[in-house]
Protein backbone atom coordinates (compact mmCIF):
# COMPACT_ATOMS: atom_id res chain seq x y z
CA UNK A 1 0.00 0.00 0.00
CA UNK A 2 3.20 2.50 1.07
CA UNK A 3 4.48 1.89 -3.03
CA UNK A 4 0.72 2.44 -4.21
CA UNK A 5 0.16 5.84 -2.07
CA UNK A 6 4.03 7.28 -3.23
CA UNK A 7 2.91 6.63 -7.01
CA UNK A 8 -0.76 8.24 -6.25
CA UNK A 9 1.03 11.06 -4.46
CA UNK A 10 3.49 11.95 -7.91
CA UNK A 11 0.67 12.27 -9.89
CA UNK A 12 -1.44 14.27 -7.05
CA UNK A 13 -3.87 11.76 -6.98
CA UNK A 14 -6.01 11.54 -3.70
CA UNK A 15 -6.01 8.68 -1.35
CA UNK A 16 -8.44 7.73 0.80
CA UNK A 17 -7.89 4.54 3.75
CA UNK A 18 -10.86 2.88 4.68
CA UNK A 19 -11.74 -0.31 6.73
CA UNK A 20 -12.11 -3.84 4.59
CA UNK A 21 -15.98 -3.60 4.51
CA UNK A 22 -16.19 0.14 3.34
CA UNK A 23 -14.15 0.41 -0.23
CA UNK A 24 -17.72 0.69 -2.32
CA UNK A 25 -19.12 3.47 -0.09
CA UNK A 26 -15.97 5.48 -0.22
CA UNK A 27 -15.70 5.20 -3.96
CA UNK A 28 -19.22 6.01 -4.85
CA UNK A 29 -18.95 9.62 -3.02
CA UNK A 30 -15.41 10.48 -4.64
CA UNK A 31 -17.42 11.78 -7.96
CA UNK A 32 -19.10 14.04 -5.92
CA UNK A 33 -16.12 15.03 -3.50
CA UNK A 34 -13.42 15.58 -6.15
CA UNK A 35 -14.60 15.90 -9.94
CA UNK A 36 -12.16 12.74 -10.96
CA UNK A 37 -12.99 10.81 -13.88
CA UNK A 38 -10.52 7.79 -13.11
CA UNK A 39 -9.51 5.27 -10.13
CA UNK A 40 -6.96 3.77 -9.69
CA UNK A 41 -7.62 0.32 -8.22
CA UNK A 42 -4.54 -1.88 -6.33
CA UNK A 43 -3.77 -5.62 -7.46
CA UNK A 44 -6.97 -7.90 -6.13
CA UNK A 45 -9.74 -4.73 -5.34
CA UNK A 46 -12.83 -6.72 -6.59
CA UNK A 47 -14.41 -5.49 -10.01
CA UNK A 48 -18.09 -4.66 -8.04
CA UNK A 49 -15.98 -2.35 -5.84
CA UNK A 50 -16.09 0.74 -8.59
CA UNK A 51 -18.68 1.46 -10.77
CA UNK A 52 -18.43 1.39 -14.39
CA UNK A 53 -19.72 5.20 -14.94
CA UNK A 54 -18.72 7.80 -14.62
CA UNK A 55 -14.96 6.20 -13.99
CA UNK A 56 -12.01 4.52 -16.06
CA UNK A 57 -10.34 1.77 -13.91
CA UNK A 58 -6.69 1.97 -14.07
CA UNK A 59 -5.20 -1.02 -12.78
CA UNK A 60 -2.08 -0.60 -10.47
CA UNK A 61 1.27 -3.19 -11.49
CA UNK A 62 3.93 -4.37 -9.60
CA UNK A 63 7.17 -4.21 -11.89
Amino acid sequence: MRLFTERSAEYRATVVRVRAAGPSAAIGCAPTRTGARSVAAPPGLPENLVPDEPWFRLEDSHR
